[in-house]
């Protein structure tokens, strides 16, 4: 019985363990993939939301879904696009609250015509090489 729970204890090669906060503020571990293409990617992304004037994206102490997902909302809402969707970002969301909000950023991209399309999965994955195409 020991060595099963081992195995779910493992982290795979190429990922790493990073600080995650739940509800309460307790401290959780989350797993990413390192991946230097996709660290890449959020550096452009991060420096094309500056340049579009979404200063939040500098912040430190906030999470590259926060950072990421934060500026698509602000880019959605300062288009002046009648857009009959609530974007309401709210930094430390719970699971729940990301799924729906990422959701919501997926169904209102077609309606503002943009030509690359995007899956709720990818924003909640950090899939930067994907996400950048739409930012951009």
């Amino acid at each position: 019985m020991a060595a099963a729970a081992s195995v779910f204890l493992r982290v795979r090669t190429g990922s790493k363990v990073g600080a995650e906060y739940d509800q309460e503020g307790q401290l959780i571990q989350v797993e990413s993939r390192e991946d230097e293409e996709q660290t890449v990617k959020l550096a452009e992304i991060l420096e094309l939301l500056l340049a579009a004037g979404y200063f939040r994206a500098r912040i430190k102490g906030l999470s590259p879904f926060d950072k990421v997902v934060g500026g698509m909302t602000w880019c959605i809402t300062t288009c002046n696009f009648d857009i009959d969707v609530d974007l309401l970002f709210q930094e430390n969301s719970t699971i729940g609250q990301k799924i729906a909000l990422t959701e919501k950023i997926v169904s209102v991209l077609p309606k503002m015509k943009c030509p690359h399309r995007l899956e709720p999965h990818q924003i909640q994955g950090l899939d930067f090489i994907h996400i950048f195409p739409v930012i951009q």
